[in-house]
């Protein structure tokens, strides 16, 4: 089961069901022919492949195109949260990229459910932050011997994050120009290596269409849930499995005990405060090379703390964190690192997280979850 969940596909079925879900999209709407709400767009994506490590200079030609095709819904406000977020974007992006013909990463296929947030809204322009999590599939990966020079990709199907600053214009009332700036990312969460990633800055343009033009009715709930102020605590039971640079034949567990204290600073967001209690079993091998000496169970432990930011849409909810260590023996990748993922809530106390673990640019592990929230 563990396998299963945190097989980047099933990463992408999570995600998108769950945005969809709390979107509002019902049986009786759809059953309505309701598709006042619904878009389709396509955008033109110019950009290059940063190269956080020298060896990824020789994997592409410089600057390339992408092209991206979406279908997606405008909110109206028929739940709380809708409301709250200044009436949300949800949409399902396919992505695809030829990385400037390069022999050594090939062409990649991405299917990437989001969220667009509005910034500024006007009557005829919107200016909005997008954030996606999907899955991205690569023809070509690291091969000892045929494919030795591609350390970004170590398997076929990869995580995918990406991160966008849009303008939109009116054009008329089924058609939207956009243009904005975007930071595209894949790796497998080193399950296996090489794993260096693909991070990718660029500028896009496209345009949108509406289903028909009929007016968007925007709704003001007459109930939302009152959260501002109410403290909770969160304890999680983690597990990943990861490789290492240079040792590509084991995977190592990775389990994480986690505790936070949140708090709800207005109704759908809060602030977290948290501790994390790691055994990776990679550390005893990286030690064991760098100094040469056996060290204790407990000497191999790493603990950390934690400041976090919890967007809450119903039951599912995104995040993202800072984190530094406060005791650990293994400092290859310093003291600071980030967490992004998603927790689910199941029934009142039951939660399930998925979380990706990375050092700047760099993931290190993606791990699956499960706890209680009081």
């Amino acid at each position: 089961m563990l396998k299963l969940f945190i097989k980047p596909g099933f990463l992408f079925i999570v995600v998108f069901l769950n945005l969809f879900a709390v979107s509002g999209l019902d049986a009786q709407e759809s059953k309505a022919g309701n598709t006042s709400l619904f878009f389709i767009g396509a955008k033109v994506n110019y950009g290059f492949l940063i190269p956080h490590h020298t060896e990824l200079w020789a994997l592409t030609n410089g600057f390339y195109r992408s092209a991206e095709f979406s279908i997606w819904k405008q909110t109206n406000g028929k739940k709380g949260w809708q409301y709250h977020y200044h009436y949300p974007r949800v949409g399902l992006t396919y992505r695809y990229t030829d990385f400037g013909t390069t022999k050594y990463l090939g062409h990649m296929n991405a299917v990437i459910p989001w969220m667009n947030f509005p910034l500024l809204s006007k009557e005829n322009f919107f200016f909005d932050f997008k954030l996606g999590l999907g899955v991205a599939h690569f023809s070509k990966k690291f091969h000892r011997i045929t494919n030795y020079k591609n350390l970004a990709i170590g398997s076929n199907w990869n995580a995918a994050v990406n991160f966008q600053l849009q303008a939109r214009w009116k054009l008329d009332n089924q058609t939207w120009m956009n243009a904005g700036f975007s930071m595209f990312h894949a790796s497998n969460g080193t399950t296996r290596t090489p794993n260096f990633g693909v991070n990718e800055p660029d500028l896009f343009a496209g345009i949108d269409i509406k289903v028909n033009d009929q007016k968007i009715e925007y709704l003001k709930p007459q109930n939302i849930t009152k959260r501002k102020g109410k403290i909770h605590f969160r304890m999680l039971a983690s597990e990943a499995k990861k490789q290492i640079e240079r040792d590509w034949d084991n995977q190592y567990r990775v389990q994480v005990g986690s505790a936070d204290f949140s708090v709800f600073y207005n109704n759908f967001n809060r602030i977290c405060l948290g501790f994390d209690a790691i055994s990776d079993e990679s550390v005893k091998v990286i030690l064991l090379k760098k100094e040469k000496r056996e060290y204790t169970d407990k000497e191999l432990m790493k603990y950390a703390v934690l400041l976090g930011h919890e967007w809450v849409f119903s039951n599912l909810s995104l995040f993202g964190s800072f984190g530094y260590y406060v005791y650990t023996n293994d400092k290859s990748d310093g003291l600071v690192f980030n967490k992004i993922g998603l927790n689910y809530a199941v029934l009142k106390y039951l939660v399930f997280n998925l979380t990706l673990k990375t050092y700047y640019a760099r993931a290190d592990y993606l791990s699956v979850g499960i706890g209680i929230i009081l």
